[in-house]
């Protein structure tokens, strides 16, 4: 099957963070925070318009990690609650719940995190800052590598990154063996961000064979 097809399909179902629904800040610190709800959020939802609804609800009501780990629990389920993809019924009320838990404790431990000062930390080693980032509570693999891919666009020396769950995905579709391929194929750093995106959300929901279909088609 041609690759170029298969990417296109994959690219069709989308999976970066919804950046466009981010409110617009200019402090450097809220941007990142910003980038960091939008990623675990993403993770659960996959990018929809439901996706970028949470994160426009979220930001739009606490602007800061302080806020945030402030807020009432019952306020912020019901942010997140009416954007969970699925429907109505417990699926729906245990997932608003998960992202809750999530959120709440991810901004809890960013109060002790000088969030700019990651750039510097990394040293240009994406893999090593979004393996740091795994260890906060509330950011699990998936979402860390989403912030990196998101950040890297922002912090050119991390270029070109899309972490070990999108090459997941595009070694299961034959695609691409590693970062170096699959960047080659995307383009650029937009276009690798998004890429990646599509391929992290695919790897997360392994709708392969949907895929395929629609590449054959």
């Amino acid at each position: 099957m041609d690759d170029e097809r298969l990417l296109a399909a994959v690219l069709d179902r989308d999976g970066a963070v919804p950046t466009a629904a981010l409110p617009e800040r200019h402090d450097e610190t809220a941007q990142l925070f910003g980038l960091l709800v939008a990623a675990v959020v993403v993770t659960v939802h996959g990018d929809s318009a439901a996706t970028a609804d949470a994160v426009g609800s979220v930001l739009g009501r606490w602007r800061s990690a302080d806020e945030l780990a402030a807020a009432d629990p019952a306020d912020l389920a019901t942010s997140l609650g009416a954007s969970v993809e699925g429907g109505e019924g417990a699926a729906v009320d245990d997932a608003a719940s998960d992202l809750v838990g999530a959120l709440h404790d991810l901004a809890t431990a960013l109060g002790d995190l000088d969030l700019p000062r990651l750039r510097a930390d990394a040293d240009g080693d994406p893999d090593a800052l979004a393996a740091r980032l795994a260890t906060l509570p509330g950011l699990d693999d998936a979402a860390a590598e989403a912030f990196v891919r998101e950040v890297a666009v922002r912090w050119p020396e991390l270029q070109p990154y899309v972490g070990d769950t999108a090459l997941r995905a595009a070694r299961e579709l034959g695609v691409a063996d590693d970062t170096a391929g699959l960047a080659a194929r995307a383009g650029g750093p937009d276009e690798v961000r998004r890429l990646g995106g599509a391929l992290a959300r695919l790897a997360r929901d392994g709708a392969y064979a949907e895929i395929r279909e629609r590449a054959a088609t």
